[in-house]
Order: structure tokens, then sequence, then C-alpha cells
């Protein structure tokens, strides 16, 4: 096996591991984009009930993630229980909600990018790899 050979074959399993970098980082990418929507729909909710927007008497709520459940609900109070993280909840008041969801915004908007721009790298470089394996393709016909 010669030299050339063998740098090909490196490079084709560099690739390969590109490949799958860049699918994970789009999973990454759907996963914190999905938490950063929610996190923007939850400070949206909030605001209306700070500003004393009755929410529809009658609430529909999902059982769970999928929906596979929904339940009829009432809103009694208006003060938010708010995730801060580990599986944690607070009861809190709206301003007090609202500088948490703005941390986890900020947070997950910082992580969104910094996971977009490693995205944007390897897809880059896996673009340079296809063109160097098609060039060395072009000269061996």
């Amino acid at each position: 096996m010669s030299e050339k050979e063998a740098s090909v074959e490196e490079i084709l399993a560099h690739a390969s591991d590109l490949e799958e970098q860049i699918k994970t980082l789009q999973k990454l990418i759907e996963s914190y984009s999905d938490a950063l929507l929610n996190v923007r729909i939850a400070k949206q909710i909030n605001d209306s009930l700070k500003q004393g927007e009755p929410a529809n008497p009658n609430l529909i709520i999902s059982g769970d993630k999928r929906a596979n459940i929904l339940l009829k609900a009432t809103l009694v109070e208006s003060r938010p229980i708010v995730h801060i993280g580990l599986n944690l909840y607070v009861e809190a008041d709206h301003d007090l909600a609202l500088k948490i969801l703005d941390t986890k915004e900020k947070i997950l908007s910082g992580q969104l990018d910094r996971i977009k721009k490693e995205y944007d790298q390897r897809v880059k470089e896996y673009k340079k790899l296809q063109d160097f394996l098609y060039t060395v393709s072009q000269r061996t016909e």
C-alpha cells in the first residue's frame, strides 16, 4: 500500500468522523432550539399573567410531552412555579419568574450560538475534504 493510498484512507475515515459529528451537532441544535422556544413561550405566558390577562378559564393542558392525554384545568392562582434546574421548581412572583426565564434564555442562546459555530466549522472542514477527495479522484481517472 502506497503512502498516497494510506493518506486517502485516513482522509476518508476523518470525513466519516466529521459526518457523525455533524449529525450529533444537528441534533443538539434542534434540542437547544426547542428548549429556547419553550422558554420564550413561558416568558410570554408569564407576561400575560402579570398583565392580569386571565387565561382561558377552561384550560386544556397536556399530561405528557407528546399529548397522549389532555387534561381540563382551571387557573386558581397566577403565581408561576418556575423550573430552576436539577428538577427543582420554585413558586415565584412574576418578576422573579421573568429573571429566572431571562437567565435561562441567555444561557440557552449562548450555548446554541456556540454549537452553531462548531457545526459551521465542521461543515466547512467536511466540504474541504469532499473537494480534496473529488480532486484526487479526478486525477486518478
